[in-house]
């Protein structure tokens, strides 16, 4: 004999694998993002923050070189990816509503990639200088 209690667990657990979906390429990729995003994080020593108009800067710094830079923008697995040359060098592209640039100086010299979120308010740039201690 089937109870009420029966009916009911039997509709909703029909109702949640009609709706519930497997993981997509997406959702893996966001992992991978996400652990580039934290490795790099975690190995930055935070600097200062800059801000001009509605731009807010955060500069960290770590140790590496240029190969150091490049291996974590290839981390991130940009897409439109573009190299431009002249004084400075590097290439950049885009990682969803992100983009990222590598370039093998900066304004003191030392190699840096940078992170640019646009927002609602403003821009956010985080920028990772690389130096040889």
């Amino acid at each position: 004999m089937i109870s009420d209690l029966d009916v009911v667990k039997n509709e909703l657990l029909k109702r949640q694998s009609e709706t519930r979906r497997k993981r997509s390429l997406p959702a893996l990729a966001g992992k991978v993002l996400s652990k580039a995003a934290r490795t790099l994080f975690k190995s930055a020593r935070a600097g200062r923050v800059t801000t001009s108009g509605a731009c807010i800067t955060r500069q960290y710094q770590r140790f590496g070189n240029f190969n150091d830079a490049l291996r974590d923008f290839n981390r991130f697995r940009p897409d439109n990816l573009k190299s431009f040359n002249g004084k400075i060098s590097g290439r950049t592209g885009t990682v969803g509503k992100h983009r990222i640039t590598v370039r093998n100086g900066s304004s003191n010299g030392s190699p840096a990639l940078e992170i640019r979120s646009y927002k609602a308010r403003g821009e956010y740039v985080r920028k990772f200088r690389y130096y040889n201690p």
